[in-house]
């Protein structure tokens, strides 16, 4: 088979999206409409095969299953059982923090992962307060066993559908409702023991902001101070100021104008409104604020910084999928004229893009940013969506006598997902109407609680991926893959397959990366003239599995920030599991599924 002009073009525009997903310069859904627009420019596909992902039947079950998911958590089902986890859990953390993961596993297998973790996290904050355990040591354990869940049925997770649905426009039949099951119900419960056994040993101990005001565990965020008219800093370098003498505050730039100081601890004298970039303990933020003659960003009012501290509270938010802080910075948000209180300072998965000042960073999911502000403002941030209040929250219940008919609906799907011959996507699709039609949900909140930026993604990589079969790439990529591992027989080859896409799942998205393989998976079974039934199901749990990296999932990112997780903590726990998951999966999918 030989390479060709029309191939050439859809590995450069596959390369070119590859390199944006990794180096994160833009979103990751933009990163898909630019490759479906190269797609189009460069006609190597058709615009109804290049667009044909906005149609495909995987991507409007993935939205209404956003809808039936907010359903349930709206209505309080999942709250109401974290509550009560955390009542019982009082006598014996272990069995707690078991009950915890299983309960997580359990829903996150019918219910989309995200919203789970994104309602758990107050739980697990709540729990950790209760018996004196860190976040950290319980925060990537939830994301874990969400994804988990997720592994066990076609609508636990974006990936199954994402799978399922090109697997379909392959001529293929699609997976069933529990098709997965046996291989992912044994995968969980390897989980979840390794997670009791060892996960929490691994992982370190590390506290929010409570704990660091109070003089625990620090955790450093990114501020800006900017020097005030007649300051007595003015005239001084930072060395020599109260700022610099302390110690405690680390200085990553000075921006005057136009021109950055990137050393700027021993640099220029201080001159009146010089922004300086600094990284710290929340406490220390704080009393720069208050005692050096400098002002916390600008959102933050002068006298602000000064108000006793019993009439001020410090809180973290964290920015959630779908939130209307996603994208925008904080200058352009306005938290005090929106929330009547004031932005502080922000962490990053633990860094800052050092080129930004911090107002005009934009947010992302997972970002954490340190607000202030009277103790009856902090408290209403519980009710605004897209965002989760890290201290003193379990949760709020907005229509709880609706939780019965919201868990009716549910069950009803997946009893007609599995037992009625209608496609799945029309099951979905009636469910998530029933939401709103039965006042689980507003006609605005099911609006608010579809996550356009992951079905742009996977629509985007759709088309991309048709360009490939198209072309022949994904044909030609197969049969190149098959002159080096042909040798190692069709268990060999199932497990690269399984490898490669985990590898790849770790750095992209979940969807992503099982758009870019379900192709390959299927032209090479069908060159060995196997079932392609194991390499796809092997691609689906690969995907799914990102367990090493903090960005390869995005449950892993919600947690980042809330546990003061870094880089590292996930390899560390992550990448036993990700090994275990691919030794089982290897060598139980072709027991379920024979080649």
């Amino acid at each position: 088979m030989e390479f060709t002009q029309e191939m050439g073009i859809v590995v450069g525009i596959s390369a070119a999206a590859l390199t944006l997903f990794v180096l994160e310069l833009v979103s990751a859904d933009l990163v898909a409409i630019l490759a479906v627009v190269a797609v189009l420019l460069t006609g190597v596909a058709k615009p109804e095969q290049a667009l044909a992902g906005f149609s495909n039947p995987a991507v409007h079950t993935i939205a209404a299953m956003f809808v039936i998911s907010a359903g349930l958590l709206k209505t309080g089902v999942v709250e109401s059982l974290g509550r009560h986890l955390i009542q019982f859990g009082r006598k014996s953390p272990k069995l707690t923090f078991f009950m915890t993961i299983v309960t997580v596993v359990v829903f996150s297998a019918f219910v989309n992962n995200t919203p789970i973790v994104v309602m758990m996290i107050p739980v697990t904050l709540g729990l950790s307060r209760a018996h004196g355990i860190p976040p950290s040591k319980l925060l990537i354990p939830i994301s874990y066993a969400s994804i988990m869940g997720g592994c066990c049925t076609l609508i636990g997770t974006s990936t199954n559908l994402v799978v399922s649905g090109m697997a379909e426009e392959a001529g293929l039949e699609p997976f069933s409702m529990f098709e997965l099951a046996p291989v992912g119900v044994i995968l969980a419960v390897v989980g979840v023991l390794y997670l009791m056994l060892f996960g929490q040993r691994l992982l370190p101990e590390r506290e929010t902001v409570t704990s660091s005001v109070s003089g625990g565990q620090i955790r450093e965020f990114v501020t800006e101070l900017v020097v005030r008219e007649k300051s007595p800093l003015i005239g001084r370098t930072l060395s020599e100021t109260s700022l610099g003498m302390k110690g405690k505050l680390q200085f990553l730039q000075l921006i005057r104008g136009e021109r950055i100081y990137w050393a700027p601890k021993q640099g220029p004298r201080l001159k009146a409104h010089d922004i300086i970039i600094a990284k710290g303990p929340a406490n220390e933020i704080f009393e720069a604020g208050r005692t050096s003659q400098v002002d916390l960003i600008p959102d933050l009012a002068p006298d602000d910084a000064r108000v006793e501290a019993r009439t001020r509270t410090l809180a973290e938010i964290v920015v959630t999928p779908g939130s209307r802080l996603e994208g925008a910075s904080i200058s352009e948000i306005g938290f005090r004229r929106h929330f009547n209180v004031a932005a502080l300072a922000i962490e990053r998965h633990g860094k800052h893009r050092e080129r930004d000042k911090v107002v005009d960073t934009e947010l992302r999911v997972g970002d954490v940013v340190l607000v202030q502000g009277d103790a009856e403002a902090v408290e209403q941030l519980k009710s605004e969506e897209g965002m989760i209040l890290l201290e003193g929250v379990e949760g709020t219940v907005v229509i709880r006598h609706r939780a019965p008919v919201a868990v009716a609906i549910a069950a009803a799907v997946v009893l007609c997902a599995t037992f009625s011959p209608l496609p799945v996507v029309s099951c979905a699709l009636t469910g998530a109407i029933l939401m709103v039609l039965t006042g689980c949900l507003s006609a605005r909140q099911l609006y608010r609680n579809i996550d356009l930026h992951t079905l742009v993604l996977i629509a985007g990589m759709v088309g991309l991926g048709q360009a490939a079969s198209i072309t022949g790439t994904a044909e030609y990529a197969a049969t190149k893959l098959l002159e080096v591992i042909r040798p190692l027989g069709p268990v060999g080859i199932l497990a690269a397959i399984y490898l490669f896409t985990n590898l790849v799942t770790e750095f992209l998205s979940n969807a992503a990366a099982a758009v870019l393989m379900a192709p390959l998976a299927i032209s090479t079974a069908q060159q060995l003239n196997l079932s392609e039934r194991p390499f796809l199901i092997a691609v689906a749990f690969a995907a799914s599995a990102a367990f090493s990296t903090p960005v390869g999932y995005q449950t892993n990112t919600i947690v980042y920030g809330p546990g003061g997780y870094k880089f590292s903590d996930y390899t560390k726990v992550g990448a036993p599991l990700n090994f275990a998951f691919f030794i089982l999966a290897t060598l139980l999918i072709p027991v379920f599924w024979p080649f």
